[in-house]
């Protein structure tokens, strides 16, 4: 009996091309996953027509904390609305406020907003926007602070 024969029997060959054979198919599977949810993610970031951004806070009170946004529209005529957060400490949202964008103005604006907290909060959010008003949202509300955004 030889040495090869001794170590490398006829099992070991087969076991150890299948599980690489199971290992690459895994591996494809990931890529394709990977694939398709980065593609997904592209069109519906593509598709967004309205964005906000967080660019600062300033907590006014224990049950205050003002927040600039910048919200961003691909179209100024269609109306929009944004979603903008307080935090605490541990990240947890502890006052939210949605705000209605009137059509007209800049593409890009920076909004001051304030938000009502039931504790004290640390930091703001910027959560997200849409299109689609909905129908509890005072569309009469002024917008505090709509200005032009700065670059830089």
């Amino acid at each position: 009996m030889t040495n090869r024969s001794r170590y490398h029997g006829h099992t070991a060959q087969p076991q150890s091309t299948i599980s690489s054979k199971i290992v690459a198919v895994f591996a494809l599977m990931l890529v394709i996953a990977f694939a398709v949810a980065l593609a997904k993610y592209l069109q519906t970031s593509e598709n967004q027509t309205t964005n906000v951004t967080f660019a600062s806070s300033e907590r006014i009170s224990d049950n205050s904390l003002r927040v600039w946004v910048d919200v961003k529209r691909k179209n100024v005529d269609t109306p929009a609305y944004c979603i903008v957060t307080a935090l605490n400490y541990d990240m947890a949202e502890v006052g939210r406020r949605e705000v209605y964008i009137s059509p007209g103005g800049e593409n890009l604006q920076r909004l001051q907003l304030d938000i009502t907290t039931r504790e004290p909060a640390v930091a703001g959010g910027a959560y997200g926007c849409g299109e689609t008003i909905p129908f509890y949202l005072d569309q009469t509300e002024e917008q505090v602070g709509a200005l032009p955004a700065t670059s830089g």
